[in-house]
C-alpha cells in the first residue's frame, strides 16, 4: 500500500503542465492516491466506530452490574440490621425470662 496522504500533500500537490493542461497520468496517479487514502481513513473510521460501540455495550453491562451489586449490598445491609434487631429482641426476651425465673426462685 502506498503512503497515506496528509492535508499538506493535497494542498501542495503540483502537476506538470502539458500542451492542453495538466498531464492526465499525473492527475490520475494523484487521484488514485487520494482515493486510497480516503478508503483507508474510511476503513479506520468504521473499525473505530465498531470498537466504540463494543466499548459502550461493555460500559452499559458494567453499569448494570454495578447497580445490581449496589442493590445487593443495600439488601444485605438491611438484612443484617434486621438480624441484629431480632437478636437484640431475643436477647432482651431471654434476659427478661431469666430475671422473671430468678425472682420466682428468690420468692
Amino acid at each position: 500500500m502506498t503512503e497515506l496522504l496528509t492535508a499538506m500533500d493535497v494542498a501542495n500537490q503540483q502537476f506538470r503542465r502539458s500542451l492542453r493542461g495538466y498531464d492526465p497520468r499525473d492527475v490520475d496517479e494523484f487521484l488514485d492516491r487520494v482515493s486510497e487514502t480516503i478508503h483507508a481513513y474510511a476503513e479506520q473510521y468504521r473499525e473505530e466506530k465498531r470498537r466504540a460501540e463494543r466499548l459502550e455495550e461493555q460500559i452499559s453491562e458494567y453499569t448494570e452490574l454495578k447497580d445490581s451489586l449496589q442493590d445487593a449490598l443495600v439488601m444485605a445491609q438491611q438484612s443484617a440490621e434486621e438480624r441484629v434487631k431480632s437478636a437484640e429482641h431475643q436477647a432482651s426476651t431471654i434476659v427478661e425470662e431469666a430475671q422473671s425465673r430468678a425472682e420466682r426462685l428468690v420468692t
